[in-house]
């Protein structure tokens, strides 16, 4: 028996057609094959309704273009050319055979290029895995939605969050609500969570990189002995540039100088140098492992975490344990707890 349309043509030894409900029942192996080539495939125990243009069959193992697909069932919805797969689902690259994708249910538009994945996949490309619940991705548009999504490299390198949007073509993507992350860079881990994450990529050769992140809301950064608090921030991973602002607290812990917090309104920290300029209401606050507090408030400050140093410029306050110092300008090291003052200094000294 041979079915045939302007697509493809299928082949089977024998089976049944009910004249009132217009199902063909097809009890053995079924053969199909795209006319354009890029199709071909076999399935076991078939039905087709004419009336609604589905045909169903299981134990589905075919091939298209590159990719070999598999699954436990599989329909094609004739009017929309609507291909559905389910139960153990998958599509592996010929050429690669650690690229692959698998899920429940896969559904593929071939008429509109489009791709939704339910219930649940894994999918595996080069270094990258990605995981969720429920997947959409248009290739038209470059459109991508997905929910309670995970992506990850073998570096270590993971982004999770409830839901998640991209756009193909601008390169990038959207995390939304519960989102959490971790990237290692030369050895080194950075943690990271946040409401709202929009990450920007560029491709290099055949694999992507991270350019650009901005993030927004209840953001928390970790990494090493530093710790970042705000509520929107921009990084750049190749400048290793760093801008906060809204709620910026900075705290940074070593055995040496102890804990150091620092507060304001804009913070702007280039991580090649490891330096930071904070603008806008600058309060410092350490407590050194004697458990001596040092407190520094200014309009603005230039920080050094290499050599510890911070320029305080501005309606300057410094208080130890020695007193209080006020100044236009204050050069204070954290290390040696020496300071350098100039303009309007006045010192008040505290009574031992």
């Amino acid at each position: 028996i041979t079915l045939e349309n302007e697509k493809l043509f299928a082949k089977t030894l024998d089976g049944t057609y009910d004249l009132t409900t217009e199902i063909l029942t097809f009890p053995g192996e079924i053969a199909a094959e795209g006319k354009d080539g890029t199709f071909a495939g076999s399935l076991q125990g078939g039905v087709y309704d004419n009336k609604s243009g589905i045909f169903k069959g299981k134990n589905f193992d075919g091939t298209y273009t590159q990719y070999r697909v598999t699954a436990d069932e599989a329909e094609y919805y004739y009017p929309e050319e609507r291909i559905t797969l389910t139960g153990n689902a998958k599509v592996q690259s010929k050429i690669k055979a650690g690229n692959i994708l698998t899920g429940t249910k896969l559904i593929y538009y071939r008429k509109a290029e489009k791709m939704e994945i339910r219930e649940g996949y894994d999918a595996r490309y080069e270094e990258y895995t990605a995981r969720g619940q429920d997947l959409f991705y248009e290739k038209q548009t470059g459109k991508m939605m997905g929910e309670k999504v995970r992506i990850g490299t073998n570096k270590g390198d993971f982004i999770d969050a409830l839901r998640a949007e991209g756009l193909q073509g601008e390169m990038r993507i959207d995390f939304i609500e519960n989102v959490t992350a971790a990237r290692v860079s030369e050895g080194e881990k950075t943690d990271f969570a946040g409401d709202f994450v929009r990450l920007y990529v560029k491709q290099k050769g055949k694999d992507y990189e991270p350019v650009r992140v901005e993030a927004k809301g209840n953001v928390v950064i970790r990494q090493k002995d530093k710790e970042a608090k705000c509520q929107y921030l921009e990084y750049q991973f190749e400048k290793k540039r760093l801008y906060a602002k809204e709620d910026m607290v900075l705290v940074v812990t070593d055995e040496k100088n102890g804990r150091t917090e620092i507060t304001g309104n804009i913070c702007n920290v280039d991580g090649l140098s490891d330096t930071a300029q904070i603008t806008g209401n600058f309060v410092l606050k350490n407590l050194n492992p004697q458990k001596e507090s040092a407190e520094g408030r200014s309009e603005r400050a230039f920080l050094n975490n290499k050599t510890k140093d911070a320029d305080l410029q501005g309606q300057v306050r410094l208080e130890n344990k020695e007193g209080i110092l006020r100044a236009d300008r204050v050069l204070y090291n954290l290390t040696s707890r020496k300071a350098k003052a100039s303009g309007n200094v006045f010192m008040e000294y505290k009574k031992k």
